[in-house]
């Protein structure tokens, strides 16, 4: 096990790809660079991935953008990092050498992909907005119960009848944080997913 000195260090455990069949590969010693954005002013956590392949899995594992990632990593003073996300885009491929590709993988959370096939137009009543965020994020988006974790959620006031028309889930969380306001009247409610789970605070 090598040993992690600086706050920027991590040790890389394990990274898979998994094909739209099944299929999986370990390419953890192909990756030459790794980045995960985990923002509060991103609602979902991404990443991007600099592959150098020798082994043509653009063809061979038929890549073709709705495979998965699985990957674990250990930074310091941190519980390890673990976590599937679905692949979006492969881009920037270029020649390396003269039997090895070099490319750009990018990955995000799975949810952030199915809120893109998902409109909601339905109405709450009588509901504080940290409430419907809740649902709309277990009914509308499946999100595992385990990353809606109450702590993560603060309490808002002024139950409503709100009436959405015509968003996807997240735009919806978006436009609802916008006009949410906490026991102490503050207002300015951010969306954003951490390692642990969802945030709406």
């Amino acid at each position: 096990m090598s040993q992690i000195f600086e706050s920027t260090d991590y040790e890389l455990n394990s990274v898979g790809l998994i094909s739209s069949t099944g299929q999986s590969i370990d390419i953890k010693f192909m990756v030459q660079d790794l980045n995960i954005y985990e923002d509060i002013f991103s609602n979902c956590v991404s990443g991007v991935m600099q592959i150098k392949d020798a082994q043509n899995l653009i063809e061979a594992f038929q890549i073709h953008g709705n495979e998965y990632v699985y990957i674990k990593f250990q930074t310091p003073g941190l519980d390890s990092f673990e976590g599937y996300f679905r692949v979006y885009k492969i881009a920037n491929v270029r020649l390396n050498t003269f039997n090895s590709y070099l490319y750009d993988l990018y990955f995000c959370n799975d949810d952030f992909v199915i809120n893109q096939q998902v409109v909601l137009s339905k109405s709450y009543k009588n509901m504080t907005t940290t409430e419907i965020v809740k649902q709309i994020l277990l009914s509308e988006l499946r999100v595992d119960v385990k990353r809606v974790n109450e702590r993560n959620f603060e309490k808002t006031i002024n139950p409503q009848n709100i009436i959405i028309p015509m968003k996807s889930p997240i735009e919806a969380i978006n436009w609802l944080s916008t006009f949410s306001i906490n026991d102490e009247l503050s207002s300015g409610f951010l969306f954003f997913e951490k390692r642990e789970g969802y945030n709406f605070k």
